[in-house]
């Protein structure tokens, strides 16, 4: 249903892939109005759109332009892996490591632990081939702080997982059945060089690290930039969707009739009961 989305509005000449790169607020705004129909198609486009494209848009550089392509268009799946199973928003302490090896111009991504595991990855369990995955960049056993990478986690043409990864589903909900989240697992797993999206911060040639922010503590804002406006999106839609509910019921409740009084032969309507409107008035 998304892709569908995206393909009807690109032949209806409203946008093309390249200008929607460029207001991905708009398909932002898209996914609040899908919210009306499915939760589960408006979690599945904010995953999508909200942190996996926003990430690669704000966080990468033009060696990432052929992916951010294809994730507005639906080509590719993504995933945003930040949270882990001991780990949640205290992300600075992120126990998942990529070690940089110089000799071979590679990141290591490794989960040392049982709790380094990245746990509750909306889209992850089924529908990913791609994940930027958030995890603490260490240079000459230096620890340069967490980074985002841009990771390719499934066989496109088999749909498996990579050698050294292992993903699995977290199982049942009890709501939003239509998002598979998952967990991942990295076993020294190697990924290029040119997988760190390094708008901010990148390695030489040489293997030294160099940031055009110098302060520690910035540079770690500008990475979970994508995540504060996941999140703002998510209070949106819960807003708009509880307006929504209340004004069908208020409009139900004004036409709804139900039970005569001793006074009334005529029924009353549920509107005129002092109760329900304590019920639905003190909500707005």
């Amino acid at each position: 249903m998304c892709r569908q989305l995206i393909t009807k509005i690109f032949e209806e000449k409203v946008f093309t892939p390249e200008s929607l790169i460029e207001n991905l607020d708009f398909l932002n705004r898209c996914t609040m109005q899908s919210s009306f129909y499915s939760a589960g198609v408006c979690t599945k486009f904010a995953v999508q759109i909200g942190l996996y494209a926003k990430s690669i848009k704000n966080l990468g550089s033009k060696v990432h332009d052929g992916a951010l392509q294809k994730a507005i268009t639906f080509e590719q799946m993504g995933c945003f892996a930040l949270t882990e199973l001991g780990h949640g928003s205290d992300v600075s302490s992120l126990e998942t490591t990529a070690h940089f090896d110089a000799e071979t111009n590679e990141f290591i991504l490794n989960s040392p632990t049982e709790t380094s595991r990245k746990f509750w990855i909306g889209s992850l369990g089924k529908s990913a081939c791609m994940a930027v995955v958030f995890a603490n960049l260490i240079t000459e056993r230096v620890k340069q702080g967490v980074h985002g990478f841009l990771v390719r986690i499934r066989d496109e043409s088999t749909h498996l997982p990579l050698p050294g990864l292992e993903i699995g589903d977290c199982g049942d909900k009890i709501i939003l059945q239509a998002i598979d989240n998952g967990w991942i697992r990295f076993n020294k797993f190697r990924i290029p060089k040119e997988a760190l999206l390094n708008k901010f911060a990148d390695i030489t040639n040489d293997g030294v690290y160099f940031s055009v922010i110098s302060s520690k503590g910035k540079r770690f804002a500008f990475q979970l930039g994508s995540l504060s406006g996941g999140r703002i999106a998510i209070c949106q839609v819960s807003v708009d969707l509880g307006l929504a509910a209340l004004s069908i019921a208020i409009r139900y409740a004004a036409v709804r009739k139900q039970f005569k009084s001793p006074t009334n032969k005529k029924e009353t309507r549920l509107l005129d009961y002092r109760s329900l409107q304590y019920r639905l008035f003190t909500h707005f």
